[in-house]
């Protein structure tokens, strides 16, 4: 059970890559850096670096699915630019780069206020 369920990771982060015996492993598709390394059986924290931008943060395997879980951090010429937060999937709060911080109440309000597809929350 614990190989389909790495399988599945891997297959849904890296699209299809082949999955490695490493506990850790760097792919450059698509001039991105992807690093994946297993904090324990059922987390695995993700670094993905493009350029000047590197996101990282934690997918939680959960009933044979993943989902993102705990922190996640952009950071842009190693500026920290937005961060996140994530309860078992379920986003938790939100920090724009002005330093507010906005929960996913506030979010759902905002779009039921003015609908924009340019502002995507999982």
């Amino acid at each position: 059970m614990k190989i389909q369920l790495k399988s599945l990771l891997f297959s849904a982060l890296l699209f299809g890559s082949l999955l490695m015996p490493a506990m850790a492993q760097t792919l450059q598709p698509d001039d991105a850096t992807r690093t994946l390394r297993w904090v324990s059986p059922s987390l695995v924290e993700v670094t993905i670096t493009s350029h000047e931008i590197t996101q990282k943060g934690f997918y939680l395997l959960r009933n044979q699915s993943i989902v993102r879980h705990g922190s996640w951090t952009l950071w842009t010429n190693g500026d920290k630019t937005m961060a996140a937060s994530y309860d078992k999937g379920e986003l938790e709060w939100l920090q724009h780069p002005n330093g507010k911080q906005y929960t996913a109440a506030d979010i759902k309000r905002q779009r039921g206020q003015n609908p924009t597809p340019n502002l995507i929350v999982d």
